[in-house]
């Protein structure tokens, strides 16, 4: 089941990169100038397949031997439950990661083809991208080690990180909080290492005077936003396995 849901995701990856590059040939649309600019705007669409990556390897990890009383067989045999959720982990975020990996090699090298250089900061990009997907990973695990349906587990994630946490910093942001805090706005640091603001935020403005409205656009602080989601990461897979290793049959 896991090895069909790594082929299907690849199969979509791979079939977006060659969808994109066919249609900007086709149509001749120019690239940017810089090879920055071209990363920010490929490595910007890599967000939902680390997100549906994440959710679908992770959500069932941890629930699987109690949703299908497998665990009756496994949990007698001579491993702890830790090293059964620590090889779980390591073999979700290797699957995930390397989705991820595909993706950005892919992107990598049409950047060398077109612009003949790769800049350091793509590197720095990828392995924010990792740590996305590891935080995700650990909250995907945590809600599965909670819930009696690994599905569930999927969904809540899923809807957490695209709608939950990004309304957060939508609240956040029109209350002039930095929401350096959320998951989503550490997560966007590999987009904004690749080509950082010179400064922490822009206010726009919309209207006129007198009634003239500010909203706040804050950027990610890439060192702080590292700290950030290698917290969620750790954090969550602490629980989830903690709970996994005290969780009974119900």
């Amino acid at each position: 089941m896991r090895r069909r849901r790594f082929i299907v995701i690849l199969a979509i990856v791979l079939a977006v990169l060659g969808l994109s590059f066919g249609v900007r040939t086709a149509l001749s649309y120019p690239y940017p100038d810089a090879p920055e600019d071209f990363l920010v705007s490929t490595v910007g669409n890599i967000d939902f397949f680390i997100i549906i990556a994440a959710c679908l390897f992770a959500g069932d990890a941890l629930s699987h031997e109690f949703e299908h009383r497998t665990g009756y067989f496994t949990f007698v045999q001579p491993v702890s439950r830790t090293e059964l959720a620590l090889g779980k982990t390591v073999a979700v975020l290797s699957s995930a990661c390397a989705v991820i990996a595909v993706y950005f090699l892919t992107e990598f090298v049409e950047c060398i083809a077109v612009y003949h250089e790769l800049p350091l900061s793509a590197w720095a990009s990828l392995g924010y991208a990792v740590l996305y997907t590891a935080a995700i990973v650990g909250i995907a695990e945590l809600l599965g080690a909670l819930l009696k349906r690994g599905l569930l587990a999927t969904i809540i994630t899923f809807l957490l990180v695209t709608f939950a946490f990004s309304a957060l910093v939508a609240i956040l942001s029109l209350s002039r909080i930095n929401p350096w805090f959320v998951l989503n706005q550490a997560g966007d640091a590999m987009i904004e290492v690749l080509k950082p603001h010179d400064k922490p935020y822009d206010i726009i403005r919309v209207g006129e005077e007198p009634s003239v409205f500010e909203i706040y656009v804050y950027y990610p602080d890439p060192r702080i936003s590292a700290a950030v989601l290698a917290l969620y990461a750790l954090v969550s897979l602490v629980v989830a396995i903690y709970v996994y290793r005290r969780r009974e049959f119900v």
